[in-house]
């Protein structure tokens, strides 16, 4: 059995999970600025340290409603090598850690290719993410 460890974070009313071990840090929302012919997941980019990070609405990137977009509170910063992405969530709360045999991999109702699967950990229900792809699609 291996511990993984995943943050949580909140999208409209969903809870999600995503693997710690990507994620860079975890900054307050700032709103981006807009990039004109952008995808369409994308807020905007955003100077970080010296880096221009790409910011993507995870609103859009889950399909979920959009009506109260804006109400980001954090942006996730996720990392693959050198590259990184920022993932604007609404809220982030606690550090889970669940056994990979925990993760439900066959429940994936919610066809994005960001969902792996559920974790029902002390009765709490939480979405499977993994955005490091995202990353080379910002690319």
């Amino acid at each position: 059995m291996s511990e993984s460890q995943w943050i949580s974070f909140e999208v409209a009313t969903e809870r999600y999970l995503h693997p710690v071990s990507s994620i860079k840090e975890i900054l307050p929302f700032e709103l981006p600025t807009p990039v004109p012919g952008a995808l369409d997941i994308t807020l905007g980019i955003q100077n970080i340290r010296g880096s221009i990070v790409s910011i993507n609405s995870c609103r859009r990137l889950l399909h979920v409603d959009t009506r109260n977009e804006g109400s980001e509170g954090r942006i996730i910063l996720i990392e693959n090598g050198d590259d990184l992405v920022g993932v604007a969530v609404d809220s982030v709360g606690e550090i889970i850690s669940a056994e990979q045999e925990e993760v439900d991999y066959e429940s994936n109702e919610i066809r994005s290719e960001f969902i792996k699967g559920t974790l029902n950990k002390d009765g709490e229900l939480y979405i499977v993410s993994d955005f490091s792809k995202l990353v080379f699609a910002a690319e």
